[in-house]
């Protein structure tokens, strides 16, 4: 291994940090998305010493998108993003974290790629500083809350382990394939499941059939280790979702498609009964016009299918490879001779039926699809890089060209994505809370929400304690529901946040007097904002 080879992980590692803390400066990016507040919930769980809350005194007011009030009180996040959300919050800030996640999954990438027989040392090292400076990668990814790129962790240290296990099989590789697997299955299980399907296919394959001469075969005993890792993984899954969901076998997110989801998350399954939302929240965002129902009812049909098909595409292949770096594409039908190649496409044919399956479109669902997708275009660059005319290198003066192309278009997002951060309502609730918290004692915000409000911009995110905490968030249920969670919070001064078609409005709660009273007459539905009669 020569000197450069060496130091190619080091400076991979290197341009992975400097990208993503130079995003993060000039973003400064906030939780925007209900999946982030999800995440931060479950770090703020595990940050207390547990995996689970006890469920709230008064349920009713706390029930928010992607959160269970009963029988715990948890995220829907899986767990491992919620860790390195967690691992952020000891950094100053639960996206710095990512940082260095994004930095391993690239080392990881190269990693892989040094594997492969048909991609030299030079486009190895190339794909990976790629990766390193992929706009999009940056910001969604390299900062993110959600954990995208434990996917490509994952996936990377899955098919690197895998590709060296077919030729010399050794116990160090097989850890890493039980490592990368468990990290699929804790971050994105569904994602995770259809890349580890190839991996395990093409091993099983290799242990069945006999070995050519002079190889190792593969034996189950050498895979030991990667089947002690995922018993290990099944059984804390086991245990974590018995603690959040006191079954075993039910996962958080799965109870609560159960309990609040209008439609399932695979468009083949069959869509379950209507439901009686119990707030005007979840009743919104659940209805047939938002992100949540439509895609389902869209796509049940030959046409809404093949459109929703066009959109993915669309938003996957954009957001991944612009179309000057498709052109890159082109020299794959000269490199389908590399066994390798073959497997990278024949497993992004499956990838790509199962995102199509998919009921909703998110650029994270990608995260473990990217390694192999690299190798076939690098694969297909080295190809074409391989063109001259004569002394002149035409075939790297055209990638370098394209290359610079389609960072240039993708560059524009920074600011894109700056502004529209600024813009987001997340920037008022922290104020807000800032406003409430720059008086003394604790407080109590009742959230009111009117036509026209942003059901996606959920103001009712509270911290893992909500009875020990200094600000405290719960739905309006009316004046006369109100006195049932004021009076569970007699010490807290009382705000009322209006957020409807004309913005946002913070405020003293001006029934204070009237909410306190000590006799609460008897509530009726019909006075109930947001319950459905």
């Amino acid at each position: 291994m020569t000197r450069l080879r060496i130091e190619q992980p080091i400076l991979v590692l290197l341009m992975a940090v400097t990208s993503c803390y130079w995003a993060f400066l000039w973003i400064e990016p906030r939780p925007t998305t209900l999946e982030d507040f999800s995440v931060l919930l479950a770090a703020d769980t595990f940050s207390n010493g547990r995996l689970a809350n006890p469920p709230p005194a008064l349920p009713t007011y706390f029930e928010r998108p992607y959160q269970l009030v009963q029988p715990k009180y948890v995220s829907i996040a899986t767990p491992l993003p919620a860790l390195v959300a967690l691992a952020g919050n000891a950094l100053g800030d639960p996206g710095r974290a990512s940082i260095l996640t994004f930095a391993l999954a690239c080392v990881s990438v190269w990693w892989m790629l040094s594997a492969i027989r048909g991609i030299s040392a030079g486009y190895s090292f190339l794909g990976s500083m790629v990766l390193t400076t992929h706009p999009n990668l940056l910001i969604d990814w390299g900062i993110g809350y959600t954990g995208a790129s434990l996917g490509m962790l994952g996936a990377a240290l899955v098919y690197g382990a895998t590709f060296r296990l077919r030729k010399a099989p050794h116990s160090a590789h097989a850890w890493v394939l039980g490592l990368g697997a468990a990290i699929l299955w804790l971050s994105w299980p569904y994602e995770g499941l259809l890349a580890c399907v190839p991996a395990a296919w093409i091993l099983l394959r290799d242990g069945i059939r006999p070995p050519s001469a002079g190889a190792n075969k593969l034996t189950l005993n050498k895979l030991l280790p990667t089947l002690l890792l995922l018993l290990a993984t099944v059984t804390f899954t086991g245990y974590f979702n018995w603690r959040t969901t006191e079954d075993p076998l039910q996962s958080p997110r799965s109870l609560y498609n159960e309990t609040y989801a209008s439609v399932p998350d695979l468009l083949f399954m069959e869509r379950p009964p209507a439901k009686d939302y119990p707030n005007i929240s979840l009743e919104i965002l659940y209805s047939k016009d938002t992100r949540f129902t439509k895609p389902y009812t869209d796509r049940q049909d030959l046409v809404g299918f093949l459109g929703g098909l066009a959109e993915k595409a669309k938003l996957y292949g954009n957001f991944l490879l612009p179309f000057p770096l498709l052109l890159l594409l082109l020299g794959l039908p000269w490199c389908m001779r590399d066994p390798d190649v073959r497997f990278a496409c024949a497993s992004l044919l499956l990838f790509g039926a199962g995102l199509a399956a998919q009921t909703f479109e998110r650029t994270e669902f990608l995260g473990p699809f990217v390694p192999l997708g690299l190798v076939v275009l690098l694969a297909s660059t080295a190809r074409i890089g391989s063109f001259r005319a004569g002394p002149v290198p035409l075939g790297l003066i055209v990638i370098t060209g394209l290359i610079a192309w389609s960072w240039n278009a993708m560059l524009d997002r920074y600011d894109d994505h700056s502004i529209e951060l600024q813009l987001r309502p997340t920037y008022e609730k922290n104020y807000l809370e800032d406003i409430a918290l720059s008086n003394p004692g604790s407080h109590l915000a009742l959230a009111h929400y009117a036509q026209g409000h942003h059901v996606e911009y959920d103001w009712t995110r509270n911290d893992a304690d909500i009875d020990g905490a200094r600000m405290v968030w719960a739905l309006d249920l009316g004046e006369d529901a109100n006195r049932e969670i004021a009076n569970h919070f007699p010490d807290h001064t009382l705000w009322l946040l209006h957020s409807g078609v004309n913005g946002v409005r913070f405020i003293p709660h001006p029934d204070t007097a009237k909410i306190r009273q000590t006799v609460p007459p008897e509530a009726s539905d019909e006075n109930v904002p947001g319950r459905t009669p």
